[in-house]
């Protein structure tokens, strides 16, 4: 085990005490006076000899309460750093659709509601929610049926397991706003019941079958709320 020899001398005490050892480390000096054990004025200076395990590593040019060293990472190693693996990869995703998300609202306010990619000639709106917790306004842009003249979303998440969280969002304030083209309302966020959930589901699963998939996936009754214009 490695030792470190500690100088208690007056000037030490004054400066800090400085210990050597194959790595440098620092403490200082009142904590250092309680392990002297009574160094008295005048006395003749000693050194105590302590396990370097009792001591806080602080790296090269750092002082001790600055705590401990830290580096220069990726955003991806900080991340997994400071979460779990699923925490992470969660993150990591809602990164991902974030950046999506921004591409896409974009598109559509500069396009009257039309968006190209994958959801080329869909229907297309925005949805302003309120954070469930936080309160902050969240806008996500969505697929929507407009079925004799009922206009409905789906809280599908692609077919994952846990519900979308501007679904969340809705359930604590169901108020919301609606961004249609160029159009753009207040409405009511109203999920429907089962039996006419699956009736519009079906629907919008016969028009788009990427739904039927998204259901076929996940044990979870996907959603349908009705946004009633208000």
């Amino acid at each position: 085990m490695a030792r470190a020899s500690i100088d208690f001398s007056r000037d030490s005490l004054v400066r800090g005490v400085t210990v050597v050892t194959p790595l440098t480390f620092r403490m200082y000096w009142p904590a250092a006076a309680c392990l002297s054990s009574g160094l008295a004025s005048g006395s003749r200076p000693r050194k105590i000899v302590m396990f370097r395990h009792m001591l806080r590593h602080v790296g090269p040019r750092q002082t001790l309460n600055q705590g401990p060293p830290r580096t220069t990472l990726s955003r991806d190693r900080t991340l997994r750093n400071d979460y779990s693996e699923a925490r992470y990869e969660e993150r990591r995703t809602m990164s991902d659709v974030n950046d999506w998300n921004i591409k896409i609202i974009e598109e559509f306010r500069s396009h009257d509601g039309q968006v190209g990619g994958n959801f080329e000639g869909s229907p297309m709106l925005l949805l302003h929610t309120t954070g469930a917790k936080s309160g902050a306004k969240r806008v996500n842009p969505m697929m929507y049926l407009n079925l004799d003249d009922h206009l409905y979303v789906f809280a599908s998440k692609a077919g994952a397991d846990t519900d979308p969280d501007w679904f969340h969002n809705l359930l604590a304030h169901p108020e919301v706003t609606v961004e249609l083209g160029s159009d753009r309302f207040n409405a009511l966020a109203t999920p429907l019941e089962r039996s006419e959930r699956d009736r519009v589901y079906a629907v919008q699963a016969e028009r788009y079958p990427g739904f039927g998939e998204y259901q076929e996936k996940t044990t979870r009754v996907i959603p349908v709320v009705e946004l009633v214009r208000s």
